[in-house]
């Protein structure tokens, strides 16, 4: 999986978000990137009214341009802000008086401008639409403004902008979790949130994210975007957000998620 990912992510901005742009850098290693992808992505109006943007695979532009991208294949990076879970032992001293008070907790109470000062003026329902509930690594993937908060220059990482289903339409990408190698990748797709990370629950004092050049190492997840079938070219992505309940309006829960 996080091969797949990698050879996304070493495809550089020379067409803008239709993808075929150039390789960037040398290898690390044959496993770490064994070929460049032989589809393109297109960012353009999706076709669920009053959506805004959505993704389209499209063909390689080569002899083979309208082959279907086989199922299995990773087609997109989901890049955004990695919040991680609450400390254990934070978690531990609140039992009995509730949750841990985190930043993304403050969002909601106070506005975006609680996680980054830029987000001043979004408001916390817009961002954590685009939020994914990680189930392996745990925390939030934000991917609300990642090209300017992250600022990954490769055309597949804009698996962020793939839309929910609309109600009596079926998936046909699906997320999986990986991590990303320590210091491997020049501009990887997904960073570490930085700043305020929750207010101490014995103290009351506000703890930041551990310095990414300390010692104390939070992993780094990224967010493969794999088919679920054979994609035809031309074709919007849709992918279940898997979001609890209580639903925002625009969120039809998809039933038999597990279901190809």
């Amino acid at each position: 999986l996080r091969t797949g990912a990698s050879s996304l992510l070493r495809v550089g901005s020379s067409g803008g978000a239709e993808g075929g742009g150039e390789a960037l850098g040398e290898r690390a290693s044959e496993e770490a990137s064994p070929c460049l992808p032989s589809h393109r992505l297109r960012v353009a109006a999706s076709g669920i009214p009053n959506s805004g943007l959505g993704v389209f695979v499209e063909g390689s532009g080569g002899e083979d341009d309208s082959a279907a991208i086989p199922e299995g294949t990773v087609v997109a990076l989901y890049s955004g802000v990695y919040f991680p879970l609450v400390p254990l032992h934070a978690r531990a001293a609140a039992r009995g008086e509730g949750v841990v008070t985190d930043v993304l907790r403050l969002s909601k109470l106070w506005g975006y401008g609680a996680v980054e000062e830029s987000l001043q003026d979004v408001s916390y329902e817009e961002a954590s639409s685009y939020w994914l509930i990680l189930e392996v690594f745990s925390g939030v993937m934000d991917g609300y403004g990642a090209d300017l908060r992250v600022g990954c220059k490769s055309p597949y990482a804009v698996g962020q902008l793939i839309n929910h289903p609309h109600c009596g339409t079926r998936p046909n990408v699906d997320w999986q979790e990986f991590r990303w190698p320590d210091g491997a990748m020049p501009n990887p797709a997904n960073r570490l949130h930085r700043g305020l990370w929750y207010i101490d629950p014995v103290t009351s004092e506000a703890v930041d994210m551990p310095d990414e050049r300390g010692a104390l190492k939070v992993p780094l997840p990224g967010i493969a975007i794999v088919a679920t079938r054979d994609l035809e070219p031309g074709e919007e992505l849709f992918m279940n957000y898997r979001f609890n309940p209580p639903y925002p309006p625009w969120y039809t829960p998809v039933e038999n998620a597990s279901a190809k």
